[in-house]
């Protein structure tokens, strides 16, 4: 049976990339387009709203995935479930060629099945990697170019007890900065991407500078949070999101074990993030919003 990915794993106010397991390449709206019937296809990240996509509740474990930019809902052309047939956007009307299962597809990847039936699923033709390929609905045969990685994209983190958002100070690109919280002001060093390795586990690249976030030297409470390059099998850089309570996060090291807080509870902008020295416990201090 599988496993809705609903249940476990989606935070209901963030945006997300979809990316190809195979082809490396994310859903993409061509040419920033509001026409409805527009085939959707893979492109290089850019970064634009037209790669982001929300995953709206549209109950029974179904979503519509509708684009940031002009919130088309992506559906099956004619709501066909033959293979091959095409993937577009659509004015979303709840129409069942517009609703969608997401489904965990192991090692933190999913499957996109069609509401349509069939046991189709979304898929890359082939898996392959050039720019403009059109998306396409196919039977789930368990191959590379029908897994997609959902990566969370534009992040804000609010920390529940001091009001302040996770700040890279200046943005700046140094390795080993120390990572800080500041109040709100919209910048790129504020926001971060989530990018899953395994079942709810992710590492956290900030936006502006492209590095990830890393355990560095003890500070007064713990280890002090960093920056720096992506290091692939680095432990300290992977990060295990745990039910905070009230809809907020713990994010959790994998290799301390310990989640994220503000330096002695401080509420103050340019606090430095260390990790809890007293373990996992959930407070306050130790718990985000993601928005």
């Amino acid at each position: 049976m599988r496993e809705n990915f609903l249940q476990k794993e989606r935070i209901a106010m963030v945006t997300y990339m979809i990316d190809n397991v195979a082809s490396g390449k994310v859903l993409d709206v061509p040419n920033h387009s509001a026409e409805n019937g527009i085939r959707i296809d893979q492109w290089s990240d850019n970064g634009g709203a037209n790669q982001q996509w929300e995953l709206a509740d549209a109950g029974n474990g179904l979503v519509h995935i509708l684009n940031l930019e002009n919130k088309k809902a992506l559906r099956v052309r004619g709501a066909q479930v033959a293979n091959g047939a095409a993937v577009e956007q659509w004015d979303a009307n709840g129409d069942p060629s517009q609703l969608w299962k997401v489904s965990d597809g192991g090692r933190g990847m999913v499957k996109i099945f069609s509401a349509l039936g069939g046991n189709k699923v979304l898929d890359i033709p082939g898996g392959g990697s050039t720019n403009g390929l059109g998306a396409q609905i196919w039977d789930d045969v368990n191959v590379a170019s029908e897994h997609w990685a959902l990566i969370m994209t534009n992040v804000k983190l609010v920390n529940a007890g001091s009001g302040k958002v996770m700040d890279l100070p200046g943005f700046n690109t140094a390795d080993g900065t120390v990572i800080a919280q500041w109040e709100d002001n919209g910048g790129a060093n504020q926001r971060w991407r989530f990018y899953p390795v395994d079942a709810g586990v992710y590492t956290i690249q900030n936006m502006a500078s492209g590095k990830f976030l890393d355990l560095g030297p003890g500070a007064t409470d713990g280890p002090a949070i960093v920056q720096q390059p992506m290091r692939t099998s680095a432990m300290s850089q992977r990060w295990v999101l745990k039910d905070g309570g009230g809809g907020t996060k713990c994010i959790v090291n994998m290799a301390a074990a310990a989640p994220i807080h503000s330096n002695h509870a401080s509420k103050d902008n340019g606090s430095l993030l260390c990790l809890y020295s007293s373990g996992g416990a959930a407070d306050p201090t130790t718990t985000w919003n993601l928005l």
